[in-house]
């Protein structure tokens, strides 16, 4: 069900001003725009949990966050 600013929260990739936000398990190996985010729903640790596309050919960074 769309809510108020339009996005669909069941979706599992918003594009928001030429950037995605994508979730879903396993390290992304998908091509998106430079700069996209994927928050990794499977991840246990503190670089396995959220990725930062750094090349849109699909070179994910893992962003090292605090426990």
């Amino acid at each position: 069900m769309p809510v108020a600013n339009g996005l669909n929260p069941s979706f599992e990739n918003i594009n928001l001003g030429g950037i995605n936000i994508a979730a879903g398990t396993g390290a992304p190996t998908m091509a998106a725009p430079k700069g996209s985010l994927f928050v990794r729903t499977d991840g246990s640790s503190a670089s396995t949990r959220l990725y930062i596309c750094t090349v849109a050919s699909g070179t994910w960074t893992p962003v090292t966050t605090t426990a």
